[in-house]
């Protein structure tokens, strides 16, 4: 009969306490009986994992990671430690890199043209036709697809405001309008068509690789 280890049945009277306050959904409660019993084993592995694991489940990644990533250093050979490290870090790669492509300049347009796909002048032509501006956003042109779809708003605006009468229908301001109108609409039409091919991207974002050589699902 294998002797019992005390040590060990207090982290796994942790862990079932936290799991009872994560199924109760309260995240801080288990984060904290898991910190406490760290805490108190700060050298075993396994009191660190289990709090790396609350951790994880809270959403506190990059914390867990730095923990994954002593326990790793300090106790080497912990396969399934060095695997779940190992994803923790190619989920938060993947995340920011995510982040990144939408918040750099012209990365709105990945969501009407996704990473890889060829960007052609016949949509950029179709989209700046449903409305200006749609045309250089889908080219990665964020700013001046803006910039064109506020012009045309407001165009519109005194067009319906200013450009006719109810006694007389379309005044001769409308008819100005409306033909400033229609060349500003072909203008960029042509504008998003002719430069769709310059703006066209086919590489794909380079994947981040794992930072272990040990295999891992």
């Amino acid at each position: 009969m294998q002797p019992l280890d005390p040590v060990l049945d207090e982290i796994e009277a942790a862990r079932r306490k936290a799991h009872v306050f994560e199924s109760r959904g309260e995240h801080d409660a288990a984060v904290a009986v898991l910190v406490e019993i760290a805490e108190k084993y700060p050298e075993h592995p396994l009191a660190r994992e289990a709090q790396a694991d609350a951790l994880i489940a809270a959403g506190n990644l990059e914390e867990a990671k730095a923990i994954l990533a002593e326990i790793v250093a300090s106790h080497p050979g912990r396969i399934e430690t060095e695997r779940k490290h190992a994803k923790l870090v190619l989920k938060l790669e993947e995340r920011n890199l995510s982040a990144s492509l939408l918040l750099g300049e012209g990365d709105f347009s990945t969501l009407m043209n996704p990473a890889g796909a060829k960007r052609t002048a016949g949509t950029a032509a179709l989209l700046s036709f449903l409305a200006p501006g749609f045309g250089q956003i889908y080219n990665g042109q964020l700013s001046r697809g803006l910039t064109l779809l506020a012009i045309a708003g407001v165009l519109w605006t005194l067009f319906f405001t200013l450009g006719s009468s109810e006694s007389s229908g379309l005044t001769t301001f409308g008819w100005i309008l409306g033909l400033i109108i229609l060349t500003f609409y072909i203008g960029c039409l042509f504008d998003a068509a002719t430069s769709a091919p310059r703006a066209t991207s086919t590489e794909r974002p380079e994947r981040p690789t794992p930072p272990v050589d040990k295999p891992f699902e």
